[in-house]
């Protein structure tokens, strides 16, 4: 892994870079959050170790700009004043450990297995994004026709809701297109869709979605929104 240590102590910098070292890792040092932002500008790293206290700054505020320049990166607070307010404030900032000083070996080395889990299960999940992506890739739904515009303006809204979506219309008129643009554009698009066809069922359902573990909300659900 590619790491970068911000700690303005230069013997905890040197004793943490000798032991990433040691283990296979490249690491790159620096004393402040200044080099910091200039490092990450240039170099992607998948871990950073960052001091709480760096001088007059401050490492929280590092989580977040460094987060801001690499989503990805995971972040491991270090410090010499650890409270449980600190390590508290440290995870919802982002961070993915806290570590208090003095630390061991055994400490660092079970840091770096789990960040490597986490990246290779972070992989997984890319490898098959990709997956369904290439088996059901997004289709432009460009049109000047006034009816499908409000359709698809429509089906945005309700993307951006939490409602049940019941989708009715004739066979061929793209019910399953739009059901899966409606997955696509909503925060539930992690959740696994389902697309489900049911054609003699009471008042002819036509296609419903079945969205996350919402399923038995679909039948006599007041919030229930019609789209088409």
């Amino acid at each position: 892994m590619q790491i970068l240590i911000v700690d303005d102590e230069q013997n905890i910098r040197k004793t943490l870079a000798i032991l990433l070292e040691t283990e296979g890792h490249s690491v790159i040092s620096v004393s402040n959050i200044h080099d910091a932002a200039t490092e990450v500008a240039h170099t992607s790293f998948d871990l950073a170790f960052v001091d709480l206290r760096l001088g007059v700054d401050s490492g929280m505020d590092l989580i977040v700009k460094l987060h801001a320049a690499q989503p990805w990166l995971k972040i491991v607070i270090i410090t010499a004043y650890a409270s449980i307010d600190t390590a508290i404030e440290a995870m919802k900032r982002g961070a993915t450990d806290y570590v208090p000083k003095p630390f061991t070996p055994t400490q660092i080395q079970l840091i770096l297995q789990q960040v490597d889990e986490l990246r290779k299960l972070g992989q997984k999940v890319d490898a098959l994004q990709a997956t369904l992506d290439q088996l059901h890739p997004e289709v432009g739904l460009a049109t000047t026709h006034a009816g499908m515009q409000q359709a698809l303006n429509l089906a945005r809204e309700a993307a951006a809701s939490n409602v049940t979506v019941l989708l009715r219309g004739e066979s061929g008129t793209g019910k399953s297109l739009i059901a899966r643009m409606i997955g696509k554009w909503s925060d539930r698009r992690v959740s696994r869709l389902i697309l489900s066809r049911a054609r003699d069922s009471v008042a002819s359902i036509g296609e419903r979605v079945i969205q996350g573990t919402n399923g038995d909300r679909l039948l006599g659900q007041s919030r229930t929104r019609r789209v088409v």
